[in-house]
């Protein structure tokens, strides 16, 4: 073979060799096209493949996108130090005004555990996001869901309290009399009607997953929504007395209690105002027949907004007690020297 090689000129040798490597390549070519045209005839051919592919195509869109969801994470896991640190703070600080704030420290204490427990769920809603990063082994629903049922709780807590809050207040301004001869023992019960009725409203809640009808769906949101549209025109009727007594001068009253309690009224007001505008998205959102959770990603999208207000509620309260109120900045600077040059 090699003389017979010798024997042909090296011209027609290179050509031969070009002509194997064009014949090699083109052959690779149709070979690779063939394998990209199949699956196309098989979208245009089988409906079934087409479906197929429809459905990871939706999966795939459902994913969590990293950037969102490691944003996300880190601004609730934020806000959760946030909430759980400033309410520890909160409730430390009001225990120690005890002596300025009379009774009334009983009711803001049990609204800062009210948003302490929001910072929990927070933190374990927070954490199942982590550890749940779309995994099949639960759903994104049955996670936040557990979350709803969690906020219906500290919610029901706090809306409960805000409404004690306002009623206490109406009685300190419109029959300071009558508010005096109130006992310990009075706010003992509405501290106790506050977490038997946050009790009641999660059981009734989880009432609708145990007997997964759409009857008990409907029954369960419908009690819930009525319940808070009452407190909310409860608490928005107080105020609004509040404020058309406090225009009022009770010469029967120091000038120096007079002021405190209207102060106090304005601090608290404030607190009401701002735990409304975050608590009503969400509420409007467990209650709402057609709000449906769905995807695989549990901190994405806009449906995460609703609870991200609820949270961020929880922070602002202990910010708005120490703008408004000087008791409680003294208090804070001389327990926390960290404060004292802010």
């Amino acid at each position: 073979m090699p003389f017979a090689l010798m024997l042909v000129p090296l011209q027609e040798i290179h050509e031969i060799c070009n002509m194997y490597i064009r014949a090699y390549f083109a052959g690779r070519f149709f070979l690779l096209a063939n394998s990209f045209l199949n699956p196309v005839v098989y979208c245009f051919h089988m409906p079934e493949f087409n479906e197929s592919i429809l459905k990871e195509r939706t999966l795939t869109l459902k994913m969590c996108i990293s950037s969102e969801f490691f944003a996300w994470t880190a601004l609730f896991i934020t806000v959760t130090i946030a909430i759980i640190g400033g309410n520890i703070i909160t409730i430390i600080v009001f225990w120690k005004l005890r002596s300025v704030l009379k009774r009334t420290y009983y009711l803001l204490i049990n609204l800062a555990i009210a948003d302490l427990i929001v910072g929990f769920g927070g933190a374990v809603f927070t954490s199942t996001s982590i550890l749940k990063l779309n995994s099949t082994e639960e759903s994104p629903a049955s996670t936040i869901a557990r979350f709803l049922r969690m906020d219906v709780f500290s919610g029901t807590a706090s809306l409960t309290t805000l409404l004690f809050i306002a009623g206490e207040r109406f009685l300190a301004i419109a029959f300071p009399f009558l508010h005096k001869v109130i006992t310990i023992r009075f706010y003992m019960k509405c501290i106790a009607v506050v977490w038997i009725t946050s009790f009641l409203m999660t059981g009734i809640i989880f009432s609708s997953g145990i007997f997964p009808t759409s009857f008990c769906r409907t029954i369960s949101r419908g009690i819930l929504g009525y319940f808070t549209i009452v407190c909310l025109i409860a608490i928005s009727t107080l105020y609004t007395a509040i404020w058309v007594v406090s225009r009022k001068v009770n010469v029967r009253i120091p000038r120096n209690r007079r002021d405190q309690n209207k102060r106090l009224a304005k601090t608290l007001a404030i607190v009401t105002l701002t735990s409304l505008i975050g608590r009503i998205p969400l509420s409007v959102h467990t209650v709402t027949p057609f709000s449906k959770i769905d995807g695989n990603c549990f901190l994405s999208g806009p449906r995460i907004i609703a609870p991200f207000l609820q949270m961020a509620n929880s922070v602002i309260n202990p910010l708005v007690y120490c703008y408004r109120m000087s008791e409680f900045r003294a208090v804070l600077k001389q327990n926390f020297p960290t404060c004292r040059n802010s």
